[in-house]
Parts: C-alpha cells; sequence; structure tokens
C-alpha cells in the first residue's frame, strides 16, 4: 500500500479540492492518505464541520495538525 501525504497551507478551500481527488484515486488503487493541516484556523474549520469529518471517516483519511508559522496564526 502507498502512502500519499497531502499539506494543507493557506485555505480550507483546498480541502474542497483534495477531497473528491482523493475519492477517485481509492477507488481503483490501494492507497492510504494522510492530511497534515499547517493551519491551526483551518484545521479547526475542518474539525467543526461534519461534512469534512464524514468524508475522511468514509475514506479513511488520517487528519493530523502541524503548526508552522503561517499569515492565520501568528499576527
Amino acid at each position: 500500500m502507498k502512502k500519499i501525504t497531502i499539506f494543507i497551507t493557506q485555505s480550507s478551500g483546498e480541502i474542497d479540492i483534495v477531497l473528491p481527488i482523493i475519492s477517485a484515486l481509492k477507488i481503483n488503487k490501494n492507497l492510504s492518505f494522510e492530511i497534515f493541516f499547517i493551519s491551526e484556523h483551518i484545521y479547526n474549520y475542518f474539525i467543526k464541520n461534519r461534512f469534512y469529518l464524514y468524508c475522511s471517516n468514509h475514506l479513511k483519511i488520517k487528519i493530523r495538525k502541524f503548526k508552522l508559522l503561517n499569515k492565520f496564526d501568528y499576527k
């Protein structure tokens, strides 16, 4: 099984792009996915959204927070 790691760095809109791609790739391939959130703000938004949580659970995506210096959390 191959593992693909994705970093969400700038906006929550990146999630809307990544989830359908992951869904399409999971259909025919034996892949595992892990998403790292660089921003605590975007991570919290993701955790509060029931649809995103449903999708990540259904697709068996590991979700991680990896806080780095960014424009959302440090002002």
